[in-house]
Parts: C-alpha cells; structure tokens; sequence
C-alpha cells in the first residue's frame, strides 16, 4: 500500500494497538524481522507469530525481544522470555539512498527508528546552506541526511559510544562529512547558548529518548522536556530552525506544544510554528488509542 521497499528496506510490519495486534511490534530491519513483545498474550503466541512472518518474508530471520518494563509490568515469568541474544552481527539497512549499520534487538527499541524516516529526509533538505546540529543523534540519521542535501556543516552528539560508532562507520559509507560528539546534549547546549551568536548552529534537531516513561513521571518528565527545549531554543541561531520532538506516549500533542511555547517565553525567544511532526505511515492510529501517536515534533522558526 505503501510502497516503502521503494525507498526502505527498514519499516514497521505491526504497530500494535495501531493495526489491532495490541502489544505487538514489528520491524523490518534488511533480512531481519524483530518482534518486541509488550504483553504476555501474545509472548505466548511467539510461535504463530514467527509462522505468519515466515509466510510473509521467506528466508528472513526472525529474532525476539522482551523490553524490561514489559517484563515488569506483564509480570512476565522467566520460562516465557526468548533466550538471551549472542552478540549479533551488525546488518545495513537502506533508507532513502543512504546507508546505515543496525544492530537488529540490540541498542535503543528494535535497533533502528523507523518512525522518523520521513521527518529525516524532510528536515534534509532544509539544512541546505545551513549549520546543523543533531542531537541525541543515536545512528546519525538526521545527520547523514543533512549532510548528503548540502549543509554547511554538521556535528553529531550522543553519549551512547556504540551509536557513534555505527553514526561513524554511516559516514564513511556514505562518504559524508559530519563531526561525531560524544558528550552529554545538556552540557553541548549550555555551552552554545553561552558562547557567540554567530558560532550558533542554524539548524537543530532535538530528538531525545523517552523523558516520560509512564504517566507516574509525568510531571518529572514535564521539567526534563522543558529544560531541554529552553536551552534548545537559547542555543539556536536567531532566524533559524529547531526540529523538537518527544516520543512520550503520556505527553499529549497539546501539552508538548504548550511546553514548546513555554520554553520560548523562559528562553525569552520569539519564534513561530511552521510544522507538526508525526511518525511514518507505516505507524498507523487507531481513534480510540491516542497514545499510538506516541511521536510527535515541531518545526520552529525563531525570530532574528
């Protein structure tokens, strides 16, 4: 329906509540499928599940993943969990002409992103010209886009070393120029936004890990999101753009806009929403399960 192995061989297969399998993630990444288990009901299915992906991918391999608050919450027995993973062998995947390494079960979620494929190439071609910053990079997907349409410049921070290093070996692939970072995204706003104007970049992606776990750290997460984003925004060149997102299902769209807004009257900047973000198609909403748009983002543009 899609058409996506026209431009990806790494998309979502199921989306759980989104396709009616609630509890269910699946994701294509090269020859290998990952299922990420969030409910025992259909942990215990595994079998059926792996024959139906068999059916529908021959020859791909099948591998399984059990994240640990599922395990809690689901109060999931030992016996049900798949065997631990030996260290997997790195595959690439293709995404809209550019290559990257994944590590398939292993790293951050299934071990790529899907859901900002769109929001990657989007957000590449406007860094044209521009100076770019890519923050919690993980693999450099915004990044490598960036630098491919024709950004100025390029740097890459995350804390995770083996996210670099994958954002390291993307870049020579490719044959892109970006400056990889490893350093903490507090501590590289604090600094920018403390420094010169002119050494600010004009270009920021904001994409930070789950801030809101569960509704529990709602409010806690709440000030983590609005510090971030303030200092975002302070380290931002006047006039130019920030991309920031949240990929807490507890946070609704409204209540990530109004902390946007918020952090713009503490960063005592001005600036204008041009965008909603949301995932890919292939990330599917139900009406009545509005936590399946768990992503969302804004593209701002600030004032001079």
């Amino acid at each position: 329906m899609l058409r996506l192995e026209e431009v990806t061989n790494a998309y979502r297969v199921a989306h759980a509540e989104g396709d009616d399998l609630p509890g269910l993630v699946v994701d294509r990444l090269g020859s290998v499928l990952v299922c990420e288990y969030h409910a025992l009901g259909f942990l215990r299915l595994r079998a059926e599940v792996e024959r139906a992906l068999a059916a529908l991918y021959p020859g791909a391999t099948v591998v399984a993943r059990v994240p640990e608050g599922a395990q809690r919450s689901e109060r999931i027995d030992a016996r049900w969990l798949p065997p631990p993973l030996e260290e997997r062998e790195e595959t690439w995947i293709e995404e809209h002409g550019l290559a990257f390494p994944v590590q398939p079960a292993g790293g951050h979620k299934t071990g790529w992103f899907c859901d900002q494929r769109d929001n990657r190439v989007r957000l590449g071609a406007l860094a044209r010209g521009r100076s770019v910053l890519d923050l919690f990079c993980n693999t450099g997907g915004f990044a490598l886009q960036a630098a491919r349409a024709g950004a100025r410049s390029v740097r890459a921070v995350d804390l995770d070393e083996k996210a670099l290093a994958r954002a390291g070996a993307a870049c020579r692939r490719n044959d892109l120029a970006v400056e990889l970072v490893h350093a903490d995204a507090f501590d590289v706003l604090r600094a920018l936004a403390a420094g010169k104007e002119s050494e600010r970049p004009e270009l920021v992606v904001c994409d930070p890990h789950k801030l809101i776990p569960s509704r529990a750290q709602l409010e806690s997460g709440r000030k983590k999101y609005l510090d971030l984003f303030t200092l975002a925004l302070a380290a931002t060149r006047p006039g130019g753009l920030l991309a920031a997102f949240s990929c807490s299902g507890a946070l609704e769209l409204e209540g990530f806009l109004g902390l946007l807004f918020f952090s713009a009257r503490r960063a005592e900047r001005a600036m204008r929403l041009l965008a909603i973000l949301e995932a890919g198609a292939d990330h599917p909403q139900r009406p009545d399960w509005p936590r399946s748009r768990y992503l969302k983002g804004a593209l701002l543009a600030l004032d001079r």
